[in-house]
């Protein structure tokens, strides 16, 4: 079954790539599960999900983000675009960034949840600095699915790691209960 699959795979023509300078500012990161993606092989080369690993079980990838849908970018795309990894990451976050600071002007100052707002909540972790409230000084952060982003004090650990793992078991779109601090170049998982 697996070679059969793998055959069907390869034989999907290559998706239709846009051109650049009209995603250019729609390209996000996103975190997700690994298994939640599409096979990292089977498919031809320009159909396969541009991905990076992110934590043991969850990945970085990066989409375009359209009306009510998202697109997961291909490596075809990547090649098309003449974007390697590194600048696709970069603008990717400062699109993030971006998106972030906009959010934030809606829904007025920082909180220590992120729920539900516009499917980007976990991939705020990587612009966590942007949504840490001023007065947790010492932030722990978890993101248990596709649509939470949980921010607490360090003092405050044990009982996210417990609130984490809840929300990830029973979450459509699990991530991790893994927790991460934030750190001048970017989140630090903790052990």
């Amino acid at each position: 079954p697996a070679a059969m699959t793998d055959h069907l795979r390869a034989s999907v023509p290559p998706a239709r790539i846009p051109p650049f300078p009209l995603v250019r500012d729609r390209l996000l990161p996103m975190l997700k599960r690994g298994d939640r993606l599409p096979p990292a092989t089977g498919y031809v080369v320009e159909n396969r999900v541009a991905r990076t690993s992110f934590t043991d079980d969850v990945v970085l990838c990066y989409v375009i983000r359209g009306p009510y849908q998202v697109t997961l970018v291909t490596e075809g795309m990547l090649r098309s675009w003449a974007v390697d990894g590194a600048a696709l990451h970069a603008l990717a976050l400062r699109n993030l960034r971006a998106a972030t600071e906009h959010l934030r002007e809606e829904i007025g100052p920082a909180r220590r949840d992120y729920l539900a707002l516009d499917g980007f909540e976990a991939a705020r972790l990587l612009a966590a600095d942007l949504l840490i409230p001023p007065a947790i000084t010492d932030p722990v952060l978890a993101i248990p699915h596709e649509h939470a982003l949980l921010i607490r004090p360090a003092v405050d650990a044990p009982a996210l790691a417990v609130e984490a793992a809840r929300l990830a078991a029973d979450a459509a779109l699990p991530l991790t209960a893994r927790l991460f601090r934030w750190t001048p170049g970017g989140p630090v998982a903790l052990d």
